[in-house]
């Protein structure tokens, strides 16, 4: 929207939207900003508000049509995980966080959701594996390698623990 000053020049003047977490000033301008800006980016937020706001069925399907245009997108399968998530449904979050993984092996994200999920669900020996699948191909991740010395911790492998974090 423009305004005109008094010396005759035009200013832009944002309208002024309630700003509260999830109000209408917040998503009108993220809609907005999905037309200009970065899709993924933009549609990563989209889905968090929409999961925030309980809106778990909105959040499917902007996944869902992101899915259907981009089928090989990690991040697509990132946000699918988050939103199985919020279904509580730990398996299919779980298959979702490894699909991501399977497209983009160096997605940080994707590697910590996988892990969180293999631990709420005990699923120890199977983080540390997968950890120790990263650490193969990325030997020097420091995220990687405070991940495997917390699970060596939680299998009670102090040793173990302590070599991976003086790396």
């Amino acid at each position: 929207m423009h305004e005109q000053r008094r010396d005759g020049t035009a200013a832009d003047v944002e309208p002024r939207l309630d700003d509260r977490p999830g109000g209408l000033g917040v998503r009108v301008r993220a809609q907005v900003e999905l037309e200009v800006g970065d899709e993924q980016d933009l549609l990563e937020q989209l889905v968090e508000i929409d999961i925030q706001e309980k809106h778990v069925d909105a959040a499917a399907k902007r996944v869902d049509v992101q899915l259907a245009k981009t089928p090989q997108s990690s991040l697509a399968q990132l946000l699918r995980g988050r939103v199985y998530l919020a279904q509580n449904d730990w398996a299919k979050a779980e298959a979702a966080f490894d699909k991501a993984l399977d497209l983009d092996p160096a997605n940080q994200r994707a590697y910590e959701a996988l892990v969180a999920t293999y631990l709420h669900e005990n699923k120890v020996d199977t983080a540390l594996e997968r950890t120790q699948k990263v650490l193969a191909q990325h030997p020097e991740t420091p995220r990687a390698l405070m991940v495997a010395a917390l699970l060596y911790e939680k299998k009670n492998d102090f040793a173990k623990a302590r070599d991976s974090y003086q790396k």
